[in-house]
């Protein structure tokens, strides 16, 4: 229980919590709660943080952009809009009903924007180049960046669940809505220019892809769907990296989805792991 409880923060009144930013940490955490014979609370996930920002020192932080709309969702599902109205004081309306905490979870685009520039520009990480990571994204891997993404959307679809593209991603959150592909990438995240990863260790990796890219290729495998430029992802960064990400990364068993097909997915992510 302790890496989900860790990996959330209390909000509000009573038992609130809002989970962790990648697919399937509210539903660990409900199932981590069951596990522990512990009191159901409230869960809220979102797909992404409302602000854009990063730490530039000693309790100082850069707000790159305020985004204009992130998806929230419960478990128990029904509890959305309480969710939502403990928010609004703070938030007002940026925070929007998000249908399910599987809709939800799959709209999180880190792992298609960070994966693709930061593997296939290996050597300016190996060299803490430091680049803005939007100059990284030529016009060729924009087209991976959306293989990859197209790869996330058909596991939306066999799961039953509507989520956006990263283009609409770029749409809803940054107001990007023309040009090509690295044009829209540009606009979006050209303004902040954060630096690409500086090391092997970085978030990129070691979040985006155990608990990104792990996760939607292991729920893939339990419904028989293959997506193979994830799986290339995962092994290719494996091998970078020198880590196991498909053993310590969220996984059906971790969500204790094994052998589920796709209805007893989705239900589980509207109430908790149910059996």
């Amino acid at each position: 229980m302790r890496r989900s409880l860790r990996a959330c923060f209390r909000f509000g009144c009573g038992c609130g919590r809002v989970a962790r930013l990648l697919l399937g940490s509210s539903l660990e955490l409900a199932r981590h709660f069951a596990l522990a014979q512990r009191r159901p609370c409230l869960i809220a996930e979102t797909a992404t943080s409302l602000y854009t920002c990063r730490l530039r020192g000693p309790a100082k932080v850069f707000i790159g952009a305020i985004k204009q709309a992130v998806p929230l969702a419960t478990i128990p599902h029904a509890a959305c809009q309480e969710a939502l109205a403990r928010l609004s004081p703070y938030f007002g309306n940026r925070y929007v009903d998000g249908t399910d905490t599987l809709s939800v979870g799959l709209g999180n685009c880190n792992a298609i924007y960070h994966v693709p520039p930061a593997v296939l520009n290996i050597k300016t990480v190996e060299d803490s180049a430091k680049l803005p990571q939007h100059t990284l994204v030529t016009p060729r891997i924009a087209e991976v960046i959306n293989a990859l993404d197209e790869e996330r959307l058909s596991l939306a679809e066999a799961l039953g669940v509507k989520t956006h593209s990263f283009w609409e991603f770029l749409a809803t959150a940054y107001g990007v809505t023309e040009g090509s592909h690295v044009e829209r990438i540009v606009q979006g995240y050209g303004r902040q220019a954060f630096p690409e990863p500086d090391s092997l260790t970085h978030r990129y990796f070691t979040e985006d892809i155990p608990f990104g890219l792990v996760t939607w290729n292991s729920l893939a495998k339990q419904i028989g769907l293959p997506l193979p430029l994830t799986d290339a992802f995962i092994r290719i960064s494996g091998i970078l990296c020198g880590a196991d990400f498909e053993a310590t990364g969220r996984t059906a068993r971790v969500l204790g989805l094994e052998g589920s097909d796709p209805a007893s997915v989705k239900a589980a992510f509207l109430n908790g792991v149910t059996r």
